[in-house]
């Protein structure tokens, strides 16, 4: 797993997370996300950006389960509702606390590579104090 942090002082915590589809995502994957959230537990407001490679779309899936076992326990949400990927899956994810307002434009097919370009409105309010 890749992760970059973006911070601004007074606005939030936005991480950036990059899993290669190359393998199967594997209890350790899910151990280190488990690990990258509780240390974001008190960061406020928070937003994830990410391409987990996991057909997240399907809660059939073992690791679309635990993915969403894993963000339900740290009260985050994902907002991704439609195909992002040319072959119709649920890839990639944008996800955020339970209580922040977010809208997902219309997310069109794929044009320039597999994954389809994302686009959302995010209320954020700065952080008091900072």
């Amino acid at each position: 797993m890749i992760a970059a942090y973006v911070h601004r002082a007074g606005f939030s915590t936005v991480v950036v997370v990059y899993r290669p589809s190359s393998c199967c995502a594997t209890q350790g994957f899910f151990d280190d996300l488990d690990d990258l959230l509780e240390r974001l537990a008190t960061s406020a407001p928070l937003l994830i950006v990410d391409d987990f490679n996991i057909h997240v779309g399907d809660i059939t899936e073992i690791g679309a389960g635990k993915l969403h076992k894993i963000l339900t326990a740290y009260g985050l949400s994902q907002h991704i509702r439609s195909s992002t990927h040319r072959h119709s899956h649920v890839l990639d994810m944008l996800i955020s606390r339970d209580n922040q307002a977010v809208n997902v434009f219309p997310i069109d097919p794929p044009l320039l590579s597999d994954h389809s370009f994302i686009l959302a409105n995010l209320d954020c309010a700065p952080l008091t104090g900072q």
